[in-house]
């Protein structure tokens, strides 16, 4: 199995289960994975995993259909503003996603996973914003992680940034199951909403179980609201539930005296 049978086996209306060899690292070479709407993909390794690299130059997968990924490394996803752009409504474009894009009704589902050295650098548009560090996913779309650890996230923007690790829209909803979240840096010349995560109104939920985040630095030169979370619209639905979560080595600044909430908002 190779980088080009990934691909070649990822098409519209597929049904594949796809065996990633042992100890061998597949470099997408500046192209993301994409999974179509219509496909159910499952992509897995036995024994010591195997690992998908972004190189610095892509995320590793958009998904619009159903994938399953079980026993793989990530490392060095990437995102710029030249990739694929949402309207929300206000009509500004978003950009995010350095690890995984889930868009609307798509589901992603991740178990024994490790995702390490994910950047986004020097996104600045006057018309976009980022969303979502790590994860953008997109209104109605299901993601679930299970045994997975997230570390080296960086983030640095002169524009908006909403969650620098997850971005979770419109009824939209994230799982966390036993996963370690750590060595986090979000910063923005601009407002920085959700240090780690940004949960949208109208129905968007994030579910957090034996969850520990620790290691975050969030830093906005104008407003700063929430050093990991920011729930916005509770009003409208959207939710955060937290069992055996353990928060720890959080640093929230801004240059006005605008911030609030350290941690939760």
């Amino acid at each position: 199995m190779t980088t080009a049978d990934l691909r070649a086996h990822i098409v519209p209306g597929a049904s594949v289960r796809l065996q990633l060899i042992e100890g061998r690292t597949y470099s997408l070479g500046g192209t993301q994975l994409e999974v179509p709407a219509g496909a159910s993909v499952l992509v897995s390794s036995p024994g010591a995993g195997a690992t998908i690299d972004g190189e610095g130059l892509s995320r590793f997968f958009r998904v619009l259909g159903t994938l399953d990924v079980d026993n793989v490394w990530f490392v060095n996803g990437a995102v710029s503003v030249a990739d694929v752009s949402w309207a929300d409504v206000l009509g500004l474009t978003a950009v995010g996603g350095a690890a995984m894009v889930v868009e609307s009704g798509a589901t992603a589902a991740l178990t024994n996973v490790a995702i390490e050295g994910v950047t986004i650098e020097g996104v600045a548009a006057t018309s976009s914003y980022l969303a979502g560090g790590v994860f953008y996913v997109i209104s109605e779309a299901t993601v679930a992680l299970t045994n997975v650890t997230i570390e080296g996230v960086v983030i640095a923007t002169s524009s908006y940034l909403a969650g620098g690790v997850f971005h979770v829209t419109s009824g939209a909803t994230v799982a966390l199951a036993n996963v370690t979240i750590e060595g986090v840096t979000a910063s923005s010349s601009s407002y920085l909403y959700g240090g780690v995560f940004f949960v949208a109104s109208s129905g968007a939920t994030s579910t957090l179980t034996n969850v520990t985040i620790e290691g975050v630095t969030a830093t906005a030169s104008s407003t700063l609201v929430g050093g990991v979370f920011y729930v916005e619209g509770v009003n409208s639905g959207a939710a955060t539930a937290l069992t055996n979560v353990t928060i720890e080595g959080i640093t929230a600044n801004s240059t006005t005296a605008s911030d609030s909430c350290s941690a939760v908002c």
